[in-house]
């Protein structure tokens, strides 16, 4: 089934700065913004083993999120399978998954992963 971002992945950053009318990089914006208050709201980031970011569309907040906790274990989940070709590119290191997907993460379905922190839009 095709997901509604689908149509958007290719040309994400462009459309996101076209509807906010920003003249700055607003998809990096709106990224850093998400990973501050995360990172802001958590006391230790040392303590934070894995981080599940739901609905991470074109990987943007991935990186920044690794960044903030180095010691984590980042996955970013979505349904638009094109998103996360995208992401898959854009940032070969990290994990990313399908909504649907029944992907294996060191012998670990997804499903039962246990997570520490989550981000999403």
């Amino acid at each position: 089934m095709k997901a509604y971002f689908d149509d958007y992945s290719e040309n994400y950053k462009d459309f996101l700065a076209a509807s906010t009318g920003e003249n700055l990089d607003s998809a990096s914006f709106f990224a850093s913004q998400k990973v501050s208050h995360l990172s802001h709201s958590i006391s230790n980031a040392s303590t934070i083993r894995a981080i599940l970011d739901y609905g991470c569309g074109i990987g943007m907040s991935l990186r920044l999120l690794q960044r903030a906790f180095p010691h984590a274990i980042i996955t970013g989940v979505d349904p638009s399978t094109k998103s996360l070709e995208v992401a898959g590119r854009e940032h070969s290191s990290l994990m990313v998954s399908s909504h649907s997907d029944s992907s294996q993460r060191g012998g670990m379905p997804l499903a039962i992963m246990q997570f520490h922190a989550a981000a999403t839009h």
